[in-house]
């Protein structure tokens, strides 16, 4: 029997994915200053290849290159070698895929660099197949490309080097004018982000453009507040109808609940397996948001199925939760096939349930005997379905399906799972505390809210580093990585959420003790500079060229008129607290993506801080924040929803309450459940408890606010005006 390849350097490691490349017969490292230190000393290039565990092509990747000896061979001998969990280090992630991005006009995972020692990256691509395919001159086999690109660190290495330096240079402009200042912004921006999305949307199975479809759940979330604000029904329509579509379609698993990481196809039907905590976070904020503005049960019962899913399946010990399941699992037959795990043939179906239950599902849930699904590669039946409705079910029927899923996901759980990757990172569960908080708050759910305290107190204590600030990643006992931007502001937020549900005056406080060390650490003071061209001179590696053509650079329109008073200086938040050693640039997001910036949730905490303590210098540097980007939000202003999210709040908020009662008592209860029930969106509360003081030294301004008769008391403000106090549920001055 053959041996498995001795363990490289990555055997040490912590992380799930590193973890699955440790017997490579690459030759891996992990990133860091030992890997860079190795590379100048042996004075060989770097080949960098950044990923993580349920990405299902860096799992082909792996499979068809990394575990090749030729490949192995060709990359040992030439390169120092090493391997990056893009979820681990998102801040090498974000400075390589942004050099990606420039010098090819597209990114994506696995991400392929090669790189100088100092970490300059002169060659970037996706996923490479072994060897070059005949026919395909524009995706070179990693063989070829190692060889070729060994030859010339040997023999024109000055070229290289140029290409490096270009590079580097683009990068370190991109991040230091990634804000691009201006007025502060009106109201002529969400309307703009609207009719941008407007062209794009999917009036046919919603979304927005073609297939693949991500779910942004950040953009749906935008169109509803954009909804609320300008009175009009075409951006709620476009959200409503985008979230039902990922509902009740294959991305969203049916019988276990939970989405999936994104649909190949224009339908929402094909998806990619993978889960991942960030994503259930996302959605099920945006499916509240989505029942806030409807009441309608789809919604609600889609943010409670998500989070019920997280605490089911994705706890970890501690309480916290693991980042994501993979795509893969095995497929009975020796191998491992993407979505194994999760689809039914009609056969299975029938003999599992009989003639009228097997009928049933198979009908309402659109299974096809020849199956529904496709493979994504060659686009032919595989003779397996996903399950997937064309609307809600009846009651009655509805009423059927939950007698019958259990059946289901019992069948289903006998199967070999997809692997787990059990990292915990501090701003995924900062944002899935959020979720889970809210979601207790809104639709009643207590054992939800202690799901959330239990996460949020893992976190706080085991990724907590001894100086105070926080760590971005715990595996298997140990802390790693410094916090990034991302940690600070998800966690700030989550915070929030949890005061909002639970009036803990320690998650007020501690809310502001994270948002001072991130003010401290991450702000940029600089003075935002002028938009300058995104795409920069992409440099070429000689004799292979660039896979695709640079993006066409985008010009500039000019930001509102101020619709307040200057802000203060500053250009925002960088990613990390300083410039990692092997970068070359210090990373700044700006856009929304597939999740909301550091910024974006920044935005909307520090608006949040700000009215809920009453200190001015809150709200002054989110006005910061505001005109720092007002240039980015002019130029692409759809690219930032989350961001404009906040920037809505700041234009329109909503009224502020301080509630002068008893924890616990019937009264107090009474007001808070009135309060839940009538107030319009975006209204913030503090409770203040006459026998705590702990209140009064976080909002100086609630200090004289007392119970009025002796009956709990609300105080309810807009506008810089104040109703009188109330003490009578039925009758709060909204």
């Amino acid at each position: 029997m053959p041996q498995p390849p001795a363990a490289n350097l990555l055997a040490a490691e912590k992380s799930p994915y590193l973890l699955q490349h440790a017997h490579n017969p690459v030759h891996w490292r992990p990133w860091g200053e030992a890997a860079l230190a190795a590379a100048r000393e042996q004075d060989r290039p770097l080949f960098i290849s950044i990923g993580y565990s349920a990405c299902h092509w860096c799992h082909v990747m792996e499979r068809e290159s990394f575990e090749d000896a030729e490949v192995a061979a060709a990359l040992n001998a030439q390169f120092i070698c090493v391997k990056v969990d893009r979820e681990e280090r998102p801040d090498v992630d974000a400075v390589f895929m942004t050099a990606c991005q420039m010098t090819t006009g597209r990114g994506g995972w696995p991400l392929t660099v090669f790189a100088t020692p100092d970490g300059e990256p002169f060659f970037t691509a996706t996923y490479l197949p072994p060897r070059t395919v005949p026919g395909r001159p524009g995706r070179p086999g990693l063989v070829e490309m190692a060889t070729h690109i060994g030859r010339l660190w040997r023999e024109d290495r000055a070229t290289l080097a140029k290409a490096a330096a270009q590079v580097a240079e683009h990068l370190a402009g991109y991040f230091a004018g990634a804000a691009k200042g201006g007025a502060l912004p009106g109201a002529q921006v969400p309307e703009e982000a609207a009719r941008e999305l407007a062209l794009r949307y999917d009036q046919r199975f919603g979304g927005f453009g073609p297939g693949p479809k991500f779910p942004a759940p950040h953009v749906p979330a935008f169109l509803l507040a954009e909804a609320r604000r300008s009175g009009q029904p075409a951006p709620r329509d476009m959200a409503l109808h985008t979230l039902s579509a990922m509902r009740l379609g294959g991305m969203f698993d049916q019988v276990g609940l939970g989405f999936f990481r994104y649909s190949t196809d224009e339908k929402w039907l094909l998806p990619h397996f993978e889960k991942m905590l960030c994503d259930q976070a996302g959605l099920a904020l945006a499916c509240l948001d989505a029942f806030a503005a409807t009441g309608a049960p789809l919604f609600a019962r889609s943010a409670e199925e998500t989070c019920d899913y997280v605490t089911r399946v994705l706890t970890a010990p501690g309480g916290a939760f693991h980042s994501a399941e993979d795509a893969d699992s095995p497929d009975g037959q020796g191998g491992h096939g993407e979505g194994a795990h999760y689809v039914w043939t009609t056969a299975e179906i029938m003999a599992l349930l009989g003639p009228d239950d097997g009928a049933f599902v198979t009908t309402r849930f659109g299974m096809q005997a020849g199956g529904n699904y496709r493979d994504e590669a060659t686009g032919q039946p595989t003779g397996a379905n996903i399950l997937h409705l064309r609307g809600p079910l009846p009651a009655a029927e509805d009423a059927r399906w939950e007698r019958i899923r259990p059946r289901l996901l019992a069948a289903r759980e006998a199967r070999p799972r997809p692997a787990m990757d059990t990292k915990i990172l501090a701003d995924w569960n900062g944002r899935m505390i959020a979720a889970l908080a809210r979601t207790a708050r809104l639709l009643d759910r207590p054992d939800l809210l202690e799901a959330a305290g239990r996460a949020a107190d893992f976190v706080l204590t085991a990724m907590v580093r001894p100086d105070g600030g926080l760590w971005h990643s715990w595996c298997a006992g140990q802390a790693a990585v410094p916090g990034t931007a991302d940690d600070y502001a998800a966690l700030v937020g989550a915070l929030l959420e949890l005061y909002a549900a639970d009036h803990d005056p320690d998650r007020l406080a501690r809310a502001l003790e994270l948002q001072r060390r991130m003010d401290q650490d991450f702000w940029d003071p600089a003075t935002p500079g002028a938009a300058q061209g995104e795409t920069q001179a992409a440099a070429e590696t000689p004799g292979m060229g660039k896979e695709h053509g640079a993006p066409a650079a985008t010009g500039a329109r000019q930001p509102g008129a101020p619709d307040a008073g200057a802000a203060p200086t500053g250009s925002g938040y960088f990613l990390t607290a300083g410039q990692a050693p092997g970068l070359p640039a210090r990373p700044k997001e700006v856009y929304d993506g597939a999740h909301p910036s550091a910024n974006s949730l920044a935005l909307d905490n520090l608006l949040t801080l700000g009215r809920l303590t009453g200190d001015p210098a809150h709200t002054r540097r989110a006005e910061a924040l505001l005109a720092a980007f007002s240039g980015n939000l002019a130029e692409n202003p759809s690219a930032h929803a989350h961001f404009l999210c906040g920037l809505l709040r700041w234009l329109a908020p909503g009224p502020d309450v301080v509630v002068v009662g008893t924890p616990g008592s019937p009264d107090t209860a009474a007001l808070l459940a009135a309060i839940r029930t009538q107030a319009p969106p975006d209204t913030l509360v503090l409770l203040k408890n006459p026998a705590d003081t702990r209140l009064d030294a976080l909002a100086p301004f609630t200090q004289d606010m007392a119970a009025q008769g002796g009956k709990a008391t609300a105080y309810i403000c807009r506008d810089q005006t104040c109703a009188p106090p109330a003490t009578d549920p039925a009758r709060l001055p909204f």
